[in-house]
């Protein structure tokens, strides 16, 4: 019989059906039971009577082993790692494009304003502008790499780097340590278009009132000039709240994100992205894994900002209800 279920079911975990003892299993008896001098001799009898690491954890939950919280929270978890990176990603962002703003000559208090917008830390601003001012700062430059996966699965990578050989040289290496191949310029570009895309959420409360339920929700973003509105399914949504996609033209993005403002919602993000133009040929799951140990090794480059695959969701893909 498992240990671990005769020791729940209230039986003496000394002792196991064949009647053989478990040292580890022993509990410890009252000092009176156990009179040994100290040294060598009481070091052995308390490592004989010590509680078992997972009699401990049981005994912590009440006779009851935690439970593993499922699919659920395994997305939770994923997709906190993912928006943690994807902060850190935006903050380096805007760093490096207020260098390049002021190194160009450009309207530098308007970036700066966007990136207090989107949130990045004052101290944050303060150093690119500080970077900026530097002589020996190098400017930084836009840059796109083209790979492809196994089953012809298109990679597109967007970087913004102040060394572009360098840059070229880790993802190369990457690509190669991940099994993908270089591909010639163009040759994955054509593949995707650029859309404007919102995630926004509402509370659960707030959902089930007339002023966000998803016809009027649809009436705010189409007057806006979006293309679509997708609500997300539970699963990928953290608990308490009701978070949907909004796809926009590029130029409409703006002019969108402020009306979903204005009407009350809150915007969890809203960028500029690349996404697939056609649906992505069959993928084993092998080899599904394998892309995404890459792209994540591409995402991990310091000079990468964006990393997009033809695997990722489109506006008209079914993973989410469409209003």
């Amino acid at each position: 019989m498992n240990m671990k279920l005769f020791w729940i079911l209230g039986a003496n975990p000394d002792i196991v059906p064949n009647g053989s003892r478990v040292p580890w299993a022993r509990r410890a008896r009252s000092s009176s039971e156990h009179q040994v001098p100290s040294g060598r001799l009481r070091r052995s009898v308390r490592s004989q009577t010590a509680v078992h690491p997972l009699d401990r954890r049981i005994a912590r939950t009440g006779g009851v082993l935690s439970l593993h919280m499922g699919r659920r929270y395994a997305k939770i978890m994923a997709r906190k790692q993912a928006s943690e990176l994807a902060r850190v990603k935006l903050f380096a962002r805007y760093g490096k494009r207020i260098v390049q703003t002021a190194k160009a000559g450009g309207d530098v208090d308007a970036i700066v304003r966007e990136a207090i917008e989107r949130g990045v830390p004052k101290e944050n601003v303060a150093r690119a502008l500080t970077k900026a001012s530097a002589s020996e700062q190098a400017n930084f430059e836009s840059a796109i790499y083209e790979l492809f996966g196994p089953h012809g699965v298109g990679i597109l990578v967007e970087a913004l780097t102040d060394n572009l050989n360098r840059t070229a040289a880790e993802v190369r290496l990457v690509a190669r340590k991940a099994g993908l191949q270089m591909a010639s310029a163009g040759a994955v570009q054509h593949l995707f278009e650029r859309k404007g895309c919102i995630r926004a959420f509402v509370s659960e409360e707030d959902a089930e009132s007339s002023q966000f339920d998803p016809d009027s929700l649809l009436l705010i973003v189409a007057d806006a000039g979006a293309d679509d509105l997708q609500h997300l399914a539970m699963d990928d949504t953290p608990m308490g709240r009701s978070e949907f996609l909004v796809w926009t033209p590029p130029g409409a993005l703006a002019q969108v994100a402020q009306a979903l403002t204005t009407a009350g919602v809150k915007l969890s993000t809203s960028e500029l992205v690349m996404v697939p133009k056609l649906i992505p040929p069959p993928v084993s799951e092998a080899d599904r894994d394998l892309i995404h140990a890459g792209v994540e090794a591409l995402q991990a480059i310091d000079d990468v900002d964006q990393v997009y695959t033809t695997l990722d969701p489109r506006p008209c893909d079914a993973d989410t209800s469409s209003s």
